[in-house]
Formats: structure tokens, sequence, C-alpha cells
């Protein structure tokens, strides 16, 4: 560019269409086909796997479970009726009966594990890590014996004469 010449303003182009400004979304933020839920009839949402009958039907078969030898872990049992941890809590909420049977059941998995590792018939470590999973803890005990003496020594005391 030499030094005389001006540069021409070159006017900005929007990339939004002016119709669709003024145009509300399609959907309003809503998905495709959403529809409120008629409180009278259906209240939306899918339909509930977990029935009473079901319920108490998995309480039963949980008692059953924990009264075997080899039931040390809920997992195990989560793993067996392919369903996860929290939701058994989630049951117990929902059942007195199915809470009841959850205590039998962790309370059988506790005596398990602790029976299984007197025994050996588990290794030692996974024993007390599977109890400190029951809120076992371990105890510490020091024994003190004899007496503690100490002898304190002062030695250079300054004098009242040194002092002032």
């Amino acid at each position: 560019m030499s030094k005389g010449k001006k540069r021409e303003a070159v006017p900005k182009v929007s990339k939004v269409s002016p119709a669709s400004v003024d145009a509300p979304p399609a959907h309003h933020g809503r998905p495709k086909g959403w529809r409120p839920a008629d409180h009278g009839k259906n209240p939306g949402g899918r339909p509930t796997e977990w029935t009473r009958d079901r319920i108490e039907e998995m309480a039963e078969s949980l008692t059953t479970w924990a009264d075997q030898h080899n039931a040390l872990f809920l997992q195990s049992f989560c793993k067996e009726q392919r369903t996860y941890p929290q939701k058994l809590t989630e049951l117990a909420a929902k059942s007195p009966k199915f809470s009841e049977a959850l205590k039998i059941a962790r309370n059988s998995c506790e005596a398990n594990m602790a029976e299984a590792t007197a025994a050996g018939e588990i290794p030692p470590a996974m024993g007390i890590f599977g109890l400190k999973q029951h809120n076992w803890r371990d105890k510490t005990e020091i024994d003190h014996s004899g007496s503690v003496t100490s002898k304190v020594q002062i030695v250079n005391l300054p004098t009242k004469k040194a002092v002032d």
C-alpha cells in the first residue's frame, strides 16, 4: 500500500439470518415428542420392575444365599442376581422384610469371614481386610512396665546481683 491511498471499510456479514433470530427454538429445550405427564392416568417414566412381590422374593433368596458357608461378600450375591450393591440398599429402604434379610446377610458374611480366616481357609490378609469392611479394627496394646525416673540438673544459675 502506498501512503496516499486509504483503506476502504468492508461491511461485516452476520452468520445468523434475521429470520432465525426472531423464531423460538423448535422444542423449547425439550426432546422432540415430549409431552407433560397426565398425573391422573400415567405419571410418566419407565414402570418399576421392583414390585412388592419381587422384593420379597429377592429377600428370600438373599436369606438362603447368606446361609451358605461360602457367603463372604455381598458383591457375590449381586453378581448372581445381576444387580449392584446400591440396589440392595435401595430395596432395604422400601421393604422392612428386605431390610431384615440384608442385615442377616451382612452378619452372615462377617461371621463366615471370621470363621474362614481362623480356620485358615482364606489367606490372613484377605480375612483382615474383609473384616475391616465390617468395621473391625486393629487393636494395639502397649504394656508399660517398670518405673520412669527423670533427673533434672540445673547448672550455672545466675545470682540476683548478676541479673540486676
